[in-house]
């Protein structure tokens, strides 16, 4: 169904860092299709958070799912016609119905929606996928094509810190050379009075604030997250995570190693 070089480019919907769209491209077509991003930052994030349709997709067009399948489709699809997929850890039933000339698609674990996504056979891809009922977060592609020459990334990540809410508020963790970030994903969430900070300082005295110091002083702070990147000075960095009040913080530090592979 695809070949290699086939590429589609989406705006990303709900981001909260990085890029505001990205490329994808099929980078080899073995026993499954290898889909990476043209940029690194993109790898970085569907490294830490694990994007579903990127990665190793199946030849049926299964997604990459923590290394498990995403049963995106059943083919051929039918309208009306309904099966079981599990995403993200959640057993899902998913619905097509046939739309004009797309499929819209919906993933729902009772009655509760997981994901909601739609299926172009002209570009033989999804056009759309919303996640969560609220479907805050997503893309909506706006270009492909093939015939891609390039470079291609993925990314490795080697967790060096993290902290809870609860945990240990202060401590150290060690970068090596050869890094090419060091990155920081982070969330947060509280009731009123809630307060929540971080701060890094690298092996050469600068210092970093992932986000800004959280004070729910008078409401209460909605979920925010997101990904920060730092240049991988190697050595021993310190890191200090504070959280009070009722509410919870979130985070991780890890070491990436960006790896670029060239198409066509």
């Amino acid at each position: 169904m695809w070949e290699v070089g086939d590429w589609w480019t989406y705006n990303l919907v709900g981001s909260t860092s990085g890029p505001s769209s990205m490329t994808l491209v099929v980078a080899t077509v073995a026993g499954t299709y290898e889909v990476r991003p043209t940029d690194n930052r993109s790898a970085l994030r569907e490294t830490l958070v694990d994007l579903s349709f990127v990665g190793n997709i199946g030849l049926d067009l299964s997604g990459d799912d923590a290394g498990s399948r995403a049963r995106f489709f059943d083919w051929p699809l039918e309208d009306g016609k309904s099966w079981g997929m599990t995403i993200d850890g959640r057993s899902t039933r998913v619905t097509a119905k046939l739309n004009k000339q797309v499929w819209d698609l919906v993933a729902r674990e009772g009655n509760q929606t997981v994901v909601k996504y739609t299926y172009d056979p002209k570009v033989k891809w999804f056009t759309r996928v919303r996640f969560g009922a609220d479907e805050a977060f997503g893309v909506d592609m706006n270009r492909a094509g093939n015939g891609f020459v390039g470079d291609v990334f993925s990314s490795t990540a080697t967790e060096r810190y993290s902290y809870t809410t609860g945990g240990t508020a202060a401590g150290s963790f060690t970068i090596n050379p050869g890094a090419s970030v060091v990155a920081v994903l982070w969330a947060y969430q509280g009731g009123p009075n809630f307060a929540a900070s971080a701060r890094l300082v690298d092996p050469k005295g600068g210092a970093f604030e992932p986000f800004p110091t959280a004070n729910c002083v008078q409401a209460a702070c909605v979920r925010k997250d997101g990904i920060a990147t730092y240049n991988s000075v190697p050595g021993n960095w310190a890191v200090n995570t504070d959280a009070a009040g009722t509410g919870s913080l979130f985070l991780k530090v890890y070491e990436v190693v960006d790896v670029r592979k060239r198409v066509g």
